[in-house]
């Protein structure tokens, strides 16, 4: 009898870890973006090979882009900061960027291309440390690295 009590016990707080781990994964409540920072490398795509580096290049406060805990995000380009929240479904890999509002500087070297992709993105693709936010019926898109991988290769 204790060892079938042990067994129902046991089984019973198996069923209620697993049921706590897979209500935690939620895949749409998943959000592999969350808290991370990112330095944009160029923009590819179907037609744009090699990757378009966008100007100016020796800036290294323009093109990042965080994405904090509760699905807001900031945006540095070449003059301004854009903040707002985002969608994302990481189970189909659509994203969106939702009420971005920011400054309105001028724009200098290739900022206003990268504002404007801003606003078309639809997808995302994560692989390891690499971003991909892609726009232009995923003709395009802006690669982007982790920002703390940017910051080991400026310190080379």
């Amino acid at each position: 009898m204790k060892k079938y009590l042990k067994f129902i016990t046991f089984s019973a707080v198996l069923l209620m870890l697993a049921g706590g781990f897979f209500s935690c994964n939620n895949k749409e409540d998943y959000n592999p973006l969350l808290n991370t920072k990112w330095k944009l490398m160029g923009i590819g795509g179907v037609d744009k090979l090699p990757m378009y580096i966008l100007e100016p290049r020796d800036c290294d406060e323009c093109y990042i882009i965080t994405f904090d805990a509760d699905n807001t995000f900031s945006v540095q380009s070449t003059t301004n900061t854009l903040t707002g929240s985002y969608k994302i479904d990481s189970e189909t890999g659509k994203f969106y960027f939702i009420n971005i509002s920011g400054t309105e500087v001028g724009e200098i070297g290739d900022g206003e291309l990268y504002v404007n992709a801003l606003y078309k993105i639809h997808s995302f693709s994560l692989i390891e440390n690499e971003l991909a936010l892609s726009y232009n019926e995923n003709k395009n898109y802006l690669h982007f690295k982790s920002f703390a991988l940017w910051e080991e290769y400026l310190s080379q």
